[in-house]
């Protein structure tokens, strides 16, 4: 691992240079209060009102903003949610379908998954001053999810048969870190990690993985739920998962999955993607839109 490493850095110190993979169900972005539920309470907000595709939850860096993807009249979109005037904005409209918004790491952007015209998908730069976009990874193609683990450091999801994790830098090289992932990668705050799901398919066992890039380390951090793959991760290692409509949370105080709450009074329906506002009090999750 360590030899692999090595002569991925002297790459990148040298070189310094399908079809869309998401499913469109209808679905919804709603904020829970985390610290609301641990008193007994139920505090949550659905923050999208139009009927489709709102998907893909992200914070800004002060937790002040949520952007997302809206599929419109066949295009995907990034928005951005308000969470102070509850009032919601287009970033980019653009003749091309952007997925994934994630604030990169420095840098006051957004990389997005762009389908291009073409159907490649790559990786791109959407600076929040309205300057133009940019790809990010010129040869890197198929990308399916991502996150950044570090300035100019991104692990992504490359679509494939099985899908692989792989890891690029400056230099624009996918060095291949873990096969058979789901589609959750996640960036755990506060570290060089970033966390995934590990299909082992042959034995039948899922486990929430961590890749640290600075050592080069993969590390287990705890079993899914069964056949699940969205998950959050705080900076402490709790976890979040849904099966259905039910919430659960794993910790290393106590390892297995606890349910926490059912918001199919809320309701809503079945819940998948989610994520960890900066302060940890509060959980953007996705769910699917209920038939009226």
């Amino acid at each position: 691992m360590k030899n692999r490493l090595v002569r991925y850095l002297l790459a990148a110190a040298l070189t310094l240079s399908s079809s869309c993979a998401w499913a469109q169900a209808a679905t919804d972005i709603y904020l829970l209060d985390l610290a609301a539920l641990d008193q007994s309470k139920t505090v949550i907000l659905r923050i999208t009102d139009v009927p489709g595709y709102d998907n893909q939850p992200h914070y800004s860096a002060d937790g002040n903003t949520i952007y997302f993807t809206r599929i419109s009249s066949g295009r995907a979109n990034v928005m951005a949610y308000d969470i102070a005037t509850a009032s919601t904005r287009v970033i980019l409209a653009d003749l091309e379908s952007d997925y994934s918004p994630t604030l990169m790491p420095r840098v006051n952007a957004l990389s997005v998954i762009r389908v291009e015209a073409d159907q490649r998908q790559r990786l791109w730069k959407i600076p929040l001053d309205g300057s133009p976009a940019q790809v990010i990874f010129e040869n890197i193609e198929g990308v399916g999810y991502h996150a950044w683990a570090g300035p100019r450091i991104a692990l992504m999801f490359i679509l494939g048969e099985p899908p692989t994790l792989k890891l690029a830098g400056p230099a624009g090289i996918a060095l291949p870190i873990a096969q058979n992932i789901g589609r959750a990668v996640v960036a755990i705050a506060g570290s060089t990690e970033v966390a995934y799901v590990s299909k082992d398919t042959a034995n039948q066992r899922w486990t929430i993985n961590a890749y640290d890039y600075a050592i080069d380390r993969n590390r287990i951090i705890a079993p899914t739920l069964v056949g699940q793959e969205d998950f959050a991760i705080s900076p402490n290692g709790t976890l979040w998962m849904a099966e259905g409509s039910v919430l659960y949370r794993w910790s290393s105080e106590r390892p297995a999955w606890a349910p926490l709450i059912d918001l199919s009074t809320i309701p809503t329906g079945t819940i998948s993607r989610m994520t960890l506002s900066p302060d940890g009090q509060q959980l953007a999750l996705v769910a699917e839109e209920l038939e009226q």
